[in-house]
């Protein structure tokens, strides 16, 4: 398989030279933003507007969804280990292929495994469960375009082959099937169990999958577990109801924004200097902590400050 996949490589290249002049500075504004729409800042602020905006339900599936099958997506693009566009690996198998222009990247990127696209499997998942929930023909739309204009915006940025953006779309259909059929019956098994082992849940779980590979996972399973602690301390403290004008909706989107993005930026602030500071065990350590504290911060932390702000009513026994 990797061989074939390594075969691939000038083939996609070569679609990324052709794209390459296509650029402008108006689409690279636009296709920086989509790409950031999937990193932690922009995930994290996707899922609270959900969560405390339109759907509570909704808003914990797209969170545990997208960081489950990113962690998925990340297994396999270190066991084939393909070199992304920009990685000097693969100047000689592009000069074998009489390729001698190389790739401009519009801004540095990772140089992380390429196959299959982590963005295009997100998008799909992400997008994919809004629209099964929404059930509205208009979102099923603009879902499609997301997921689209998402999943493009990674070979035009100069970071992901062609082939890497089909199998990540199909490994994301493949995993919300999974989703949409497994999530409606685990959600009524979990609210049979008591406080004690949902909670157990919330912290084993993560930190099971973490040990598969502790490295370059730290990032989904600390926000997952942050947020699965988060959604089990809300459904007995908070209880938060979704319900109001749209007035009031948007301006608790717009408060929860700035909440989230000041929370992000103080964990960043405290807890990068001591992950870059930490020797190997001790940087995944903090790390650990630093991505639980983030996904707490949205899972808890947001909707407990718009309660206090008499922005989202809590549901009283």
């Amino acid at each position: 398989m990797t061989e074939l996949l390594e075969s691939l490589i000038p083939w996609g290249y070569q679609i990324l030279l052709d794209i390459e002049p296509l650029r402008t500075p108006f689409l690279n504004v636009v296709f920086q933003f989509l790409t950031d729409s999937l990193y932690t800042l922009g995930f994290s602020i996707t899922v609270m507007l959900v969560y405390v905006c339109i759907s509570k339900r909704i808003g914990q599936g797209v969170g545990l969804i997208y960081l489950y099958s990113d962690t998925v997506n990340h297994w396999l693009k270190h066991y084939w280990a393909i070199p992304r566009p920009h990685d000097p690996a693969i100047n000689d198998l592009l000069d074998a292929a009489g390729i001698s222009r190389r790739i401009n990247p519009v801004r540095e990127y990772s140089l992380s495994p390429a196959f299959p696209s982590g963005h295009a499997t997100a998008a799909v998942v992400i997008y994919g469960e809004m629209a099964y929930w929404f059930k509205k023909v208009w979102f099923w739309f603009v879902a499609v375009i997301m997921m689209v204009l998402i999943s493009l915006s990674r070979p035009y940025l100069g970071t992901h082959y062609p082939q890497d953006i089909i199998a990540g779309a199909l490994l994301g259909v493949l995993l919300l099937v999974v989703w949409v059929v497994a999530e409606p019956r685990v959600r009524p098994w979990l609210s049979d169990k008591s406080l004690g082992w949902r909670y157990a849940l919330a912290v084993v779980i993560p930190l099971v999958v973490l040990l598969f590979k502790p490295s370059g996972t730290t990032r989904m399973m600390g926000q997952a577990l942050g947020m699965g602690i988060g959604f089990v301390l809300e459904s007995h403290t908070l209880r938060f109801s979704t319900d109001g004008v749209w007035w009031r909706r948007v301006l608790r989107g717009a408060v929860g924004v700035m909440i989230v993005f000041f929370a992000l930026s103080a964990v960043d602030a405290t807890i990068d200097p001591l992950v870059e500071n930490a020797g190997p065990f001790l940087a995944i350590v903090w790390d650990m902590i630093g991505f639980t504290l983030r996904g707490f911060s949205v899972a808890w932390v947001t909707p407990a400050l718009l309660i206090q702000a008499r922005l989202l009513n809590a549901q009283r026994e």
